[in-house]
């Protein structure tokens, strides 16, 4: 429906998240009716939208949006 990137399911912490994820992968053109879509069809599911500068910690911090509630997330396992 959106030719989007989807990546692997995760089922153990990857990166700083705590909790089992995956990606999806979208550039700035579908962000409004991807983001829309999300908030209506997440269920109880957290979603984190973040970006892709580069630097992960910023990405994770600075650069995210949060659709549900937040998951904390573990930080020191960031370069």
């Amino acid at each position: 429906m959106f030719d989007l990137e989807i990546g692997e399911l995760h089922q153990k912490n990857v990166g700083p998240h705590t909790l089992w994820s995956f990606s999806v992968t979208f550039d700035s053109e579908r962000f409004t009716v991807l983001l829309a879509w999300l908030d209506n069809f997440r269920g109880d599911l957290s979603i984190l939208i973040h970006a892709l500068t580069g630097d992960d910690v910023n990405d994770h911090t600075k650069y995210t949006y949060w659709i549900g509630t937040p998951v904390p997330l573990d930080l020191s396992r960031l370069p």
